[in-house]
């Protein structure tokens, strides 16, 4: 099943003899409607419309350069943020100086293989990330999720999928798989060998971001059938 591209989409799918029947005359005959049909839909709404940026979209959240860009550690900082995730609202604390690489990084710089990211690896070589709020144990917990390294100017920033797949393949315990939620993105460029520039995406200026900002913006992944989304405990 592919992803739809909106609820009314994913309505659409909704099989014509489930529908067919439904009136209050029709008694025999009756073809239910899959119980599945509407729990995607239910869990893609709580994803577009319960995933959000509190307040005013354009000033919580913003990330910028932290105290160090080399290739020793490379940190950003983030301001206080509110943001619903599922519906609910969770407050992200301000980030002074996190680094996201090299020495002291936490274990959430991931790449698209939900595997350990490393900074770019020469001179010339970029890579794009997603700053990505989503729901573990209970609590609000940001990722940092890498698109492919590549030449500078040619890089590419993960996808809606990718963030998805990276996330599902970091085998996150206790990560709710049904929402997520896009902070910022950043392109780390590794220029002379000890410098590194980050260039942060400016919800003001960016339309994507914002309407990252606006909604929930990862798909819940599916079940092997590719029909089903896994229960939520």
């Amino acid at each position: 099943m592919a992803v739809p591209a909106s609820p009314r989409a994913l309505l659409n799918e909704i099989p014509g003899q489930d529908l067919a029947g439904r009136s209050r005359e029709s008694v025999t005959g009756l073809t239910p409607i899959r119980a599945e049909s509407y729990q995607d839909l239910a869990r893609y709404l709580v994803c577009y419309m319960g995933c959000r940026v509190l307040g005013a979209l354009n000033t919580g959240g913003i990330s910028a350069n932290g105290g160090t860009i080399n290739t020793t550690a490379i940190q950003i900082d983030l301001t206080t943020c509110d943001v619903l995730l599922g519906g609910r609202p969770y407050r992200i604390a301000a980030l002074n100086d996190q680094p996201i690489f090299g020495s002291g990084a936490w274990e959430r710089t991931i790449d698209l293989l939900g595997q350990a990211e490393t900074m770019p690896s020469a001179e010339g070589k970029t890579l794009e990330g997603a700053l990505v709020a989503v729901l573990v144990d209970g609590a609000a917990v940001l990722y940092f999720v890498c698109g492919a390294e590549a030449n500078d100017g040619v890089q590419v920033a993960p996808t809606e999928a990718q963030i998805q797949t990276a996330l599902t393949l970091a085998a996150i315990e206790d990560r709710d798989p049904t929402v997520g939620l896009i902070l910022t993105r950043i392109k780390v460029a590794r220029g002379a060998t000890t410098t590194i520039t980050l260039t942060h995406g400016d919800p003001a200026a960016t339309a994507s971001l914002a309407l990252e900002r606006h909604h929930g913006c990862v798909w819940p992944e599916y079940n092997a059938d590719g029909l089903t989304m896994p229960s939520v405990a």
